[in-house]
């Protein structure tokens, strides 16, 4: 990718308004390509999208190995004839040499829009960037132009550094008000091995995975970690400035060719939005001359859905009643803590663990894509229901 492109895609993170006319410029002066157009019905998934560039035949095996891009989508939903919510798998495939093929996985889901261009991704490594772009044109006149609802994307920046141990020792005496600075001396003292952006929905998990498939022998194919695999799966607060974070990642030196990955991170917890964190690696070799280090920077873009705050207990009437309430997106990973096993508890199971009942005709359903539980109870239901969450500090 050319120096000029990913400056728009810096731009596109500030959201700047320039950002369509920066891109149809780039593609008038033939520096942007397009690689595939495809057709996309609503609520059908889609097949034999691709975009072929050859393949590997090897006569060994007496197979052929296609190379180019491969994607699969689901157009979902529509928001008022302007916007679709696309599920998609992305497979590209590019050739390395008769004997080796590389290939980056891509699954995830977003909400794209009739208004231009959206980025996908964009990965890089040492040596390279390359960016994924999509542009929706629909053939529905739209009825209005309003932000769709539940467009809560997070956009996760992911660095992965190496660096010498006696830096990466300075820079964990660093206090949290020195922190920012001290990252920014961390990237200069360390040499960039990959990176991408993982872009999601809160409450969706997106997958990244890069591989090195060769011919190791002549019973077949191996395949090796090339750059990291990353499973990210975010859920944003209501307020915006935190994000709900899980995260499993992966590294293998590609000049070693191993089964099993050298480095894994891992992280399940609360960071700020918008901030830079460094997580080291929850495994790593024994024996290393330098360390490995992930930079996560989660961007969180809100939609236009705005929930309301519960009523009063005492305001509710005497029966059965549905409340929305807007709660901390720990909330499933904090009231699991109780269970008994490890097996996944529905959200009414959980509560039941902590104490509340659900007669005859009564539910509370945890919506992931919201950040909002659904209870229909009596007013004793919903005040448990909210003793639950303060006593376990679960309030936004």
């Amino acid at each position: 990718m050319s120096d000029a492109l990913f400056k728009v895609v810096d731009e596109k993170k500030i959201a700047s308004d320039a950002f369509d006319d920066r891109v149809s410029q780039l593609v008038k002066q033939r520096k942007l390509t397009e690689l595939a157009r495809f057709k996309c019905k609503l609520g059908f998934k889609t097949k034999n999208m691709e975009k072929p560039a050859g393949g590997i035949r090897i006569r060994e095996i007496n197979e052929t190995i296609p190379m180019g891009i491969f994607l699969e989508a689901e157009a979902t939903a529509m928001e008022n004839g302007h916007a679709v919510h696309l599920r998609y798998s992305l497979d590209f495939r590019e050739e390395l040499n008769k004997r080796r093929y590389y290939s980056k996985n891509i699954m995830s889901a977003t909400t794209i829009t009739d208004r231009g261009w959206s980025v996908l991704h964009h990965w890089k490594n040492s040596s390279e960037s390359t960016i994924l772009l999509v542009r929706m044109q629909s053939s529905i006149k739209p009825t209005a132009l309003e932000t769709p609802e539940h467009d809560r994307a997070v956009h996760t920046d992911v660095e992965l550094r190496e660096v010498s141990p006696f830096d990466l020792a300075k820079f964990s005496k660093s206090t949290p008000a020195t922190r920012a600075k001290a990252l920014t001396w961390l990237r200069g003292r360390s040499r960039l091995l990959s990176g991408t952006t993982v872009t999601t929905h809160s409450g969706e998990k997106s997958v990244h995975q890069d591989q090195l498939q060769c011919l190791h022998n002549k019973n077949g194919w191996d395949t090796a970690y090339l750059g990291f695999l990353i499973e990210c799966e975010p859920l944003i607060w209501p307020n915006k400035d935190k994000v709900d974070f899980k995260i499993n990642a992966e590294w293998q030196d590609p000049k070693v060719f191993k089964e099993a990955p050298d480095y894994k991170f891992t992280l399940a917890e609360t960071i700020p939005a918008n901030q830079s964190l460094l997580l080291e690696p929850s495994t790593s070799p024994k024996k290393s001359k330098s360390a490995l280090f992930l930079i996560l920077t989660p961007r969180v873009q809100e939609g236009s859905t705005k929930i309301p705050s519960p009523p009063d207990v005492s305001t509710l009437p005497s029966g059965k009643s549905s409340v929305t309430y807007a709660i901390s997106p720990s909330f499933m990973r904090i009231l699991g803590k109780k269970s008994p096993t490890k097996s996944y508890l529905s959200c009414q199971e959980l509560l039941t663990l902590h104490g509340m009942s659900f007669p005859e005709e009564t539910f509370a359903n945890y919506i992931a894509a919201d950040g909002t539980v659904i209870l229909h109870h009596n007013q004793d239901g919903h005040r448990t229901f909210r003793k639950i969450l303060k006593d376990n500090k679960l309030l936004p």
